[in-house]
């Protein structure tokens, strides 16, 4: 990246640095009730990409993974619509669930973002914040790719939990948070690597914990050994 000015943002652990939060397959869709999705406001607001106007928007070929009712989850994709909107609208991806499975009941629904195969949802835990929900299965990525203006496509994941299985309003709330560095010159830029100060994990397996009442999830490193105390905008 050859360098006049330039502002590059990266997602980094909440265990690390915990300033400004932030908030793809071909398949067809189903004609079901399509769920809503927001981020927790924020200045500038939060989602998957941003805009001219620094606002964090959704973007085309997002993908959700939705809990509905079941520890066992659902794949949905953002309306074309929605793309580059605050808010987006998602309806499931036809071939994702349509075989059975055996899942344990859930009274509400849990989302995570972005999609993954193989997520894994523990059953509900009462604890003195809420009901816990604990999802297993995303790697925070220890290499994110340059994007002008913005940060990596799905760098930044989000998790929701609805009061009842009825309600399809999705309030994200945000993992991870980010660090902007703004770059001024005429060298050559290929990498920027971002370590802490006390041998933090920043990246590799990750368990993200999702409360009830709309409270700030958790996110905890699963494997110790294999994790890295670096990230890489590359």
């Amino acid at each position: 990246m050859n360098m006049k000015y330039r502002s590059l943002i990266l997602a980094l652990s909440a265990i690390f640095m915990a300033g400004c939060q932030f908030l793809e397959t071909s398949n067809q869709i189903t004609d079901e009730v399509p769920f809503t999705a927001s981020s927790e406001s924020f200045q500038p607001q939060t989602r998957t990409s941003m805009n001219s106007e620094k606002q964090v928007v959704w973007s085309s070929g997002d993908h959700l993974a939705i809990f509905q009712g079941s520890t066992l989850a659902n794949e949905y994709r953002v309306s074309e619509s929605s793309a580059g909107k605050t808010n987006g609208s998602f309806t499931r991806v036809i071939g994702s669930g349509d075989d059975f499975y055996a899942g344990t009941e859930l009274p509400c629904n849990v989302a995570f973002y972005p999609y993954v195969a193989d997520l894994t949802l523990s059953g509900a835990a009462v604890e003195d914040q809420g009901v816990a929900y604990s999802i297993a299965g995303y790697t925070i990525p220890a290499s994110q790719n340059y994007t002008e203006k913005s940060f990596a496509n799905g760098a930044f994941p989000m998790v929701a939990v609805t009061e009842t299985i009825g309600d399809h309003n999705l309030l994200f709330k945000n993992v991870l948070g980010a660090i902007k560095l703004q770059l001024k010159g005429d060298q050559t830029v290929t990498s920027i690597t971002i370590t802490g100060k006390n041998n933090e994990k920043l990246s590799g397996a990750a368990t993200i914990t999702a409360y009830s009442n709309n409270l700030t999830p958790a996110i905890t490193m699963t494997g110790a050994y294999a994790a890295a105390e670096s990230v890489t905008l590359d």
